[in-house]
């Protein structure tokens, strides 16, 4: 979570400077970078700098891109 919170403060010079699109973009990323991670560290995170923004707060649960790369394998149906 270290490196998150320094991409925040990055985030905030941004919005100081008057970039906000690449402030918003790169919280975005931020968010983005929290989905997989269930432990109790990220959950305060999120809750902390994300709870004021719903869909930030919900795309740190969520993927933007979906790939199917997989393998299926069947089990009890062979003969």
């Amino acid at each position: 979570m270290a490196l998150r919170e320094r991409l925040l403060e990055e985030v905030r010079l941004l919005e100081e400077r008057g970039d906000k699109d690449a402030a918003k973009d790169l919280k975005s990323s931020i968010a983005s970078g929290l989905a997989g991670v269930n432990t109790e560290e990220a959950e305060e995170f999120r809750k902390k700098h994300f709870a004021d923004d719903p869909n930030l707060f919900a795309s740190s649960y969520i993927t933007s891109c979906v790939f199917h790369d997989a393998v299926v394998c069947r089990y009890g149906y062979e003969k």
